[in-house]
């Protein structure tokens, strides 16, 4: 009947082999994915993993919801630390000529904005005088800063030292 014989046996044996080439191959993929979701899963809870995801998205919520709030209060302390003490100056200087050494200061309290106080102590022979002034803008308010109180407030402002 047939002129040629078939070999079935060479052809299962092949069949086998890709077969559990195939079944290893799943088999890795399970594990992969078992892992990767134990791994999502571990410290959630029980549960599925669709309740497991909506407790994330509610931690991720709250958690945006309390970034945003800390952002207004650090915008809130940058604005208020503004009128804080930031510039400080001190000069020695010497006003009269009878008086030896550099016995008088004057020195500026200066924030942010420039504004703030200068203190001045003029030390001659019958004693010393201090006096106070209010800063607006790195000028006197009330009265005229001196040559020395503007020079204090000067290096007050830029931070250099004498």
């Amino acid at each position: 009947m047939w002129p040629v014989s078939i070999n079935f046996s060479n052809q299962i044996n092949i069949l086998f082999v890709v077969i559990v080439v195939w079944n290893l191959l799943l088999t890795f993929f399970v594990v992969v994915v078992t892992f990767k979701y134990r791994r999502l899963v571990k410290g959630n809870g029980r549960g599925n993993l669709i309740d497991i995801v909506g407790r994330l998205s509610d931690k991720a919520d709250r958690a945006e919801k309390r970034l945003a709030s800390l952002e207004l209060l650090t915008n809130s302390f940058a604005a208020e630390a503004k009128k804080y003490l930031q510039h400080v100056g001190l000069l020695r200087f010497n006003p009269f000529n009878e008086v030896g050494g550099e016995q008088s200061f004057a020195t500026a309290f200066l924030d942010k904005d420039n504004n703030g106080l200068v203190i001045s102590n003029l030390h001659g022979r019958g004693g010393s005088r201090l006096y106070a002034k209010l800063v607006k803008n790195g000028s006197g308010v009330d009265y005229d800063l001196s040559a020395e109180e503007k020079t204090v407030a000067e290096m007050a402002k830029s931070g250099v030292k004498k």
